[in-house]
């Protein structure tokens, strides 16, 4: 009998501060089932994500929250915060997509898809965008 397992690892690839002004991050994820101690059905995709901070009016907002209407490729999937290490009183809560849906094209061997780090920068600029028009304080 075959032994099975699988592992992921997801790594920050980029970040940097958006032309909005927000933090967005970059996320690779690499999945593969092993069998017998050797890879094998490895995918790797992209996550973005884009941070906003407890003055923003969707701070704490669930992501599944329908007012939000916000649009980034495949929809938003993950709304969450995060302490930052330095400095643990300040709050972060992060909005993101991922690039692994059904329709996301995918290469053989290793599945990689199709949605470049070029494309998912774009993505979460045009995410960043749109949350720092949906902020009322800085009207």
């Amino acid at each position: 009998m075959q032994k099975k397992k699988s592992y992921r690892k997801t790594y920050t690839v980029k970040q940097w501060t958006t032309e909005s002004g927000l933090v967005a991050r970059i996320v690779r994820c690499d999945t593969c089932l092993v069998l017998e101690g050797f890879p094998t059905e490895c995918e790797q995709w992209y996550n973005g994500y884009v941070m906003v901070t407890s003055s923003h009016d969707l701070y704490k907002k669930d992501y599944q929250n329908d007012e939000l209407n916000l649009e980034v490729h495949g929809g938003l999937t993950f709304s969450r915060k995060f302490s930052v290490k330095d400095a643990p009183e300040k709050e972060e809560w992060w909005f993101g997509f991922d690039c692994h849906h059904f329709c996301d094209d995918y290469m053989h061997p290793i599945r990689f898809n199709n949605q470049s780090i070029e494309y998912v920068t774009q993505e979460c600029e045009e995410l960043a965008k749109q949350l720092q028009q949906k902020d009322q304080t800085n009207d």
